[in-house]
């Protein structure tokens, strides 16, 4: 059953017992945004899944997310530029063991990857050619709003 914005601030307050003077719309889109957040990163929808396709730079340990990017579901590697290549599933690790991994500037086909900022992962080995690569993901859900409703809402 579909609730519409208006009627989700109201029965918010309402369970609150609080006016919209202490419990402004403010507060209850952040509420909800953040609730919005946490669900896509614990439940796996499918209407939250999403793949891109992309290559490596030669030479360039860093990879660029999609901009509706939220977390990685997995990562893949083809041994080749184009998508006919053997695939690999890269290892998720922390930057330092990317950085500790990697001290010497090896370069080959990635192994391993992890997150550097919230648009960026860092790989290792660096590579040493523009190996195909396929990022499966979950996409930063839209927002419920007074003008949109997503799955959470329907």
């Amino acid at each position: 059953m579909a609730i519409s914005y208006s009627d989700f601030l109201t029965q918010v307050r309402n369970y609150t017992e609080v006016d919209s003077n202490v419990l402004s719309d403010t507060l209850i889109a952040q509420f909800i945004r953040n609730t919005e957040l946490d669900i896509a990163g614990k439940v796996d929808y499918d209407e939250t899944r999403k793949y891109a396709t992309s290559s490596f730079t030669a030479n360039k340990r860093y990879l660029v997310m999609p901009a509706d990017f939220l977390i990685i579901r997995s990562l893949q590697v083809f041994s080749t530029t184009d998508q006919t290549g053997n695939r690999t599933f890269m290892e998720k690790k922390d930057t330092s063991f990317i950085t500790e991994y990697n001290g010497t500037g090896a370069t080959g086909l990635p192994k391993y990857y992890a997150n550097w900022d919230d648009n960026n992962i860092v790989v290792a080995p660096t590579p040493d050619q523009a190996y195909a690569v396929q990022l499966n993901y979950i996409i930063d859900p839209p927002g419920f709003t007074s003008t949109t409703t997503n799955y959470l809402s329907e």
